[in-house]
């Protein structure tokens, strides 16, 4: 009987002593820093706003509730994505989900929604501005928001708007997007991602609301080009961010429709097309002929006479990709010499490139991404990566006629 008697005094004194532990605090995880208790994990790209944390195994005498997990969307990304080089990563929407590919490798789903137009991306490459509204709602609220790849997390912006285009400065502090005034007016905003505050630079007005082209920033950040309806006119106009001056680059009775800012000095590739009733019947409206002007509208250039209704600049400034007659083709500037990569490449040379949307170039200028049909719907425009130096393409790997704008970082421009 003592011996029992001495067992359950030391059992009571063992839970006596448990029980006066002291309660572990929880211990936040990062992707970085995983906890040695679990399998290492891949890289993962989560786009969400909360944070995971992980919570110590509680006692057997003092189970607390469980908790609501945080809304989390995971996307496992292969080791090796999240890298410091982000120059060679295409964005591309598929279906409303983004995804970012490496050429050669399979598409990583990122988030969902909708590109925009524009240049969405930083300039360092590790942030993107995307439409998160729902798609199921006939008038979604303004819900543009900022995914930042090396964080993981999204985070709405609290524009003026829900602009179709926006446009990242060069020092990468500022947004530019067109927003709609009384009277058709547009008004031309800044957004200032340190402050978190939007700021009209001037407001244009016009006489009818039929058109508005926000060409972008110059490549030094000091001027932003537009195109706009002005004494019954369209023409090309320059305004300068500091002094908010606004100089017309261009007076003609044609319509300025394509405009391009340099990718290396201030100049502009523009194209332009007859003026009539009938001038914004298709979408884009399209240019007949190629122009170059300096941002002071100096040295006017007259490039080329074709049928245009997009094109891309090339990183170093020497080159323009378009789409002519449906094959995607180069352009010298210099020696106005025009190349067709794919027209002796069956049976790439058979289809019909996207005309809406410009292809894109990789901030070294070797590759080069485009929709084309002809491959399996002919409805349908489908992703496709060309190397210039060897010519050889490779289709993406996902299949959905339900496509958006595509873009290459220009981390390496910078």
């Amino acid at each position: 009987m003592s011996n029992q008697r001495t067992t359950l005094a030391l059992i009571s004194l063992l839970f006596l002593l448990i029980g006066c532990q002291p309660e572990t605090s929880p211990i936040p995880v990062t992707r970085t820093m995983p906890q040695p208790a679990t399998p290492t994990p891949s890289p993962t790209i989560i786009v969400t706003t909360p944070t995971s944390t992980a919570t110590t195994t509680p006692t057997a005498t003092n189970i607390p509730p469980t908790p609501e997990p945080p809304t989390v969307t995971p996307s496992p990304t292969p080791a090796g994505w999240l890298v410091t080089d982000w120059s060679n990563f295409l964005l591309h929407e598929e279906g409303r989900k983004i995804y970012l590919l490496r050429p050669g490798q399979t598409s990583q789903f990122i988030t969902t929604g909708t590109t925009v137009g524009g240049q969405p991306w930083s300039p360092d490459g590790t942030k993107f501005i995307f439409d998160s509204s729902p798609s199921h709602q006939t008038n979604p609220p303004p819900e543009l928001a900022m995914a930042d790849l090396v964080t993981g997390q999204t985070s709405v912006l609290n524009l003026l708007n829900r602009p179709n285009d926006t446009f990242w400065s060069p020092d990468g502090r500022y947004l530019l997007y067109p927003a709609g005034g009384p009277d058709h007016a547009i008004q031309i905003v800044l957004y200032d991602f340190e402050e978190q505050e939007n700021k009209v630079l001037t407001e244009v007005a016009r006489d009818r609301a039929a058109f508005f082209n926000l060409v972008g920033w110059s490549p030094d950040g000091r001027k932003i080009a537009y195109g706009s309806e002005v004494n019954d006119q369209f023409d090309l106009f320059v305004l300068d961010v500091e002094s908010l001056a606004v100089q017309q680059l261009t007076d003609t009775p044609d319509i300025e429709t394509i405009a391009i800012w340099s990718t290396t000095e201030n100049r502009l590739l523009f194209g332009t097309k007859d003026d009539s009733e009938y001038a914004f019947e298709t979408y884009p409206p399209g240019a007949w002929t190629l122009y170059l002007v300096d941002d002071s509208g100096a040295n006017l250039t007259r490039l080329f006479d074709s049928v245009y209704y997009s094109a891309a600049w090339s990183p170093n400034g020497k080159q323009i990709a378009y789409s002519d007659g449906g094959q995607i083709c180069i352009l010298d500037i210099e020696t106005l010499s025009e190349v067709c990569p794919l027209e002796d490449t069956a049976p790439y040379n058979g289809y019909l490139a996207m005309t809406i949307e410009p292809p894109a170039w990789s901030a070294d200028g070797n590759w080069l991404a485009f929709r084309a049909t002809g491959h399996k719907e002919e409805q349908c425009y489908w992703l496709y990566v060309l190397e210039l130096g060897p010519k050889t393409i490779m289709p993406a790997d996902l299949d959905t006629c339900d496509t958006g704008p595509i873009y290459w970082s220009r981390a390496r421009l910078q």
